[in-house]
């Protein structure tokens, strides 16, 4: 006969721990059913009784291992990889940690936790005192919770920028294959990757967007290559120069192939050669990322720009500082 194993059920009254209080506070819970990596599902925010499309990841812990006797103290155990993982997430992230036995549950901040340094060095759990405060109820659902989830909205960070943190100290960066899968079934990512590239983004999320696009770039439809591609061909000025601080970027981290598969995609700009020595010349740019701009030239008409670095008055010493 078929059975459950008990920790099925500890599992389940977690999540339906989190699905009642969420209906309680005329909010709404969508669970993740299928191949969870550290959500377990999605509060959405409501105003007056509407959603607002603000969304907020969930990940529960169930079970009366993570609390004492007392149910006073309970604990959130993780890893270096999920930290990781909610620190890049693209919505805020919530932990609930549930006590079937106590009949109680406390609520902690993910994205607040996941700074720097916890990332690289730890702690992986964390003791959460049971308080009014971290109570999950409708409301502190309403009163501490969604204030919280509204904070961290437009905050995440990139892939890249969780793998150069814990990249060993002094080494030289890898070609790292991208972890977010493209194909035609996930041609939102491909758009939102173009967006990201031509956006008024930081230097680090350009720099990924641009090194996911060309990396995918020979394996995705033609449908998705033309897409970026004609995005390519009306490139302006500004566009051009915020890629070359992409390059720029993978320079400063060593990481010299992701910096090479960056300016392959420039080369589908017309006439970028001649349009990047014209931004140089203008210097249409951060001083800093002259010599990487001219490099750039000099990867893609496969010669040296002596005469250039005469104009722009960076001498072989300045290169070579620079280097």
């Amino acid at each position: 006969m078929t059975r459950f194993l008990d920790s099925f059920y500890t599992e389940r009254s977690g999540v339906a721990e989190v699905r009642s209080v969420c209906e309680k506070a005329r909010s709404f819970f969508r669970e993740i059913t299928v191949g969870d990596v550290g959500i377990d599902g999605f509060i959405e925010v409501f105003e007056v009784g509407h959603p607002t499309g603000v969304m907020a990841g969930v990940q529960i812990k169930s079970g009366d291992s993570y609390v004492n006797e007392q149910g006073t103290k309970f604990r959130f155990v993780s890893d270096q990889n999920h930290f990781g993982y909610w620190a890049r997430c693209s919505v805020p992230v919530i932990g609930i940690v549930h006590s079937p036995n106590h009949g109680r549950s406390v609520w902690l901040d993910l994205t607040g936790m996941c700074d720097d340094k916890r990332i690289v060095e730890g702690p992986y759990s964390e003791t959460i005192e049971y308080t009014d405060e971290t109570d999950f109820t409708p409301s502190t659902l309403l009163s501490r919770i969604v204030p919280t989830i509204l904070k961290y909205t437009h905050q995440r960070r990139t892939l890249w920028q969780v793998q150069q943190l814990v990249r060993p100290q002094n080494q030289k960066a890898d070609l790292l294959v991208p972890s977010l899968e493209v194909s035609d079934d996930r041609e939102d990512a491909w758009y939102e990757l173009i967006g990201t590239l031509f956006g008024v983004s930081s230097e680090a999320e350009i720099a990924d967007a641009g090194y996911r696009l060309s990396w995918y770039f020979p394996a995705v439809s033609k449908k998705l290559q033309d897409a970026l591609l004609e995005r390519l061909s009306r490139a302006d000025d500004a566009s051009i120069a915020r890629i070359l601080g992409a390059v720029y970027y993978f320079v400063e981290m060593g990481a010299d192939k992701a910096a090479e598969l960056t300016i392959d995609l420039l080369s589908y700009v017309p006439d970028i050669s001649g349009r990047v020595e014209r931004l140089v010349r203008e210097r249409k740019m951060p001083s800093a990322h002259l010599e990487t701009a001219i490099q750039t030239v000099e990867y893609l008409d496969e010669e040296f720009k002596h005469e250039l670095r005469r104009e722009v008055g960076l001498t072989q010493r300045q290169r070579d500082e620079k280097q």
